[in-house]
């Protein structure tokens, strides 16, 4: 009798076993997985904070998905891999609350830079269009001394970050055989990839509608993430606006560069006659 009675918890924990066996094979299967981070609605922007860097949030049911979470509430999030964008995004495919909290529960710095990635374009006759628009990607590419760096770019105003052009295969090859003597184009970093690996379909076909243009960032930390956050056109000017987009606690104390490209449509170019990137 003692024996049937020790079967029946025994099945149940092989049960559990096996059905979390089975959940986390049908997780790895799908790249799902856990992350613990704090959520905020950003200009109407669902957003998770994971290790102080700003995620954004998508749900196959729409933003309204969020609405009964509040600024600051702790939640236990399954989710899609985080895309090698900036900002970083990913797709929520569950989320449970586990603490409630309060916009004040979320840092000061991060918010910071929350309010000034998502403000509003500027309000004047210059026209701003958000990067997001033009397939934004950031390759880690090395630090060097930006000064030999610029003297390739085609931006020449002293106060702007190295800006390229290219229009061409044959641009994108000139750009290895000359800055790619200073920097390291093969190579990636944590989970951002590759300058080869970024610009791998940017093909005969993909010139043929749009120019693509890259700016050289540089950083004192390679914690550190930039992405491109608006393009302004003013007369014959573009000035491509980049803005840092986490805030880790602890950083690395490793030089790092970055080179953050944008697919413009040729049209959009035909009058800018000046490139120019700043950081806001």
């Amino acid at each position: 009798m003692r024996k049937k009675l020790w079967i029946i918890p025994l099945t149940l924990v092989l049960g559990l076993v096996l059905a979390a066996g089975v959940g986390l094979w049908w997780m790895d299967t799908r790249g799902l997985s856990f992350s613990t981070g704090q959520y905020v609605l950003q200009d109407n922007t669902a957003i998770v904070i994971l290790n102080g860097t700003a995620v954004e949030l998508s749900h196959s049911s729409g933003n309204q998905v969020f609405s009964k979470l509040a600024d600051g509430d702790t939640i236990l999030l399954l989710h899609s891999g985080i895309q090698e964008i900036y900002p970083p995004r990913t797709h929520a495919h569950g989320f449970w609350k586990l603490k409630s909290g309060s916009r004040g529960d979320i840092p000061g710095e991060i918010l910071t830079r929350l309010e000034s990635w998502y403000a509003s374009s500027p309000s004047s006759s210059d026209t701003a269009t958000p990067a997001q628009s033009f397939d934004p990607r950031t390759a880690w590419v090395n630090w060097h001394e930006e000064i030999e760096i610029a003297q390739y770019a085609e931006s020449k105003d002293a106060d702007s970050l190295p800006v390229f052009r290219f229009t061409s295969p044959e641009d994108i090859t000139d750009f290895r055989n000359t800055v790619g003597q200073f920097l390291s184009l093969d190579a990636g970093y944590d989970e951002v990839g590759s300058f080869e690996k970024m610009i791998a379909d940017r093909d005969d076909v993909f010139f043929r509608e749009y120019t693509l243009l890259g700016v050289y960032v540089t950083s004192g930390s390679g914690s550190e993430r930039f992405g491109a956050k608006n393009l302004v056109f003013s007369g014959n000017t573009l000035t491509i606006q980049i803005a840092q987009i986490n805030s880790p606690d602890i950083g690395t104390c490793d030089m790092a560069g970055w080179l953050i490209t944008l697919a413009v449509p040729k049209n959009r170019l035909e009058n800018c006659d000046s490139l120019r990137a700043e950081f806001i």
